[in-house]
């Protein structure tokens, strides 16, 4: 969260987690004209190389999608009860290659969209090293911080129910 308080580019945080849509709901006019990036604050974004943005904006150029994203982490995954789950789960999104990645869903994890998108699970996925990490997917224990994210996100949160449960 310190690094969304200090970046070089506006900032509009939802007024609470209604689910994946809730990015238009409060940004509507805002991205009616300028690319953006949804994104959700459980991500980390050690390791992709700098030139993510060109990467990313160069796919947009030359691909029929509304919307490009990082792949996610899953190679260091810790042993959990989840773990498998989360490796079938997402086994699915990387069978589709091209170029620069994958043709597959993206949720809200993190996206950057052509003007006037409306929202759409359909993208592109890099491939790495645009690759970023699912914080919850590697905790092991829930401590208070966690337990308030869990409990005040939306019903939409599948993987946080799913994680709440297991540990």
């Amino acid at each position: 969260m310190e690094y969304y308080e200090s970046c070089p580019v506006d900032v509009i945080y939802a007024n609470n987690n209604r689910g994946p849509t809730s990015a238009w709901d409060d940004i509507l006019d805002a991205h009616k004209t300028n690319y953006f990036i949804v994104t959700d604050p459980d991500c980390l974004y050690d390791g992709v190389p700098e030139d993510w943005l060109d990467v990313m904006l160069y796919t947009l150029d030359n691909y029929n999608v509304p919307k490009v994203g990082f792949s996610l982490r899953l190679d260091d995954l810790p042993e959990t009860n989840f773990r498998q789950e989360i490796l079938d789960w997402e086994s699915k999104y990387y069978l589709n290659k091209n170029e620069v990645g994958w043709f597959a869903d993206v949720d809200t994890t993190f996206a950057l969209y052509r003007p006037n998108s409306p929202f759409s699970y359909t993208a592109i996925r890099l491939e790495p090293p645009y690759c970023i990490k699912h914080v919850p997917w590697y905790l092991t224990t829930i401590d208070e911080e966690w337990k308030y994210y869990f409990d005040t996100a939306s019903s939409v949160s599948t993987w946080g129910n799913k994680i709440k449960k297991s540990l």
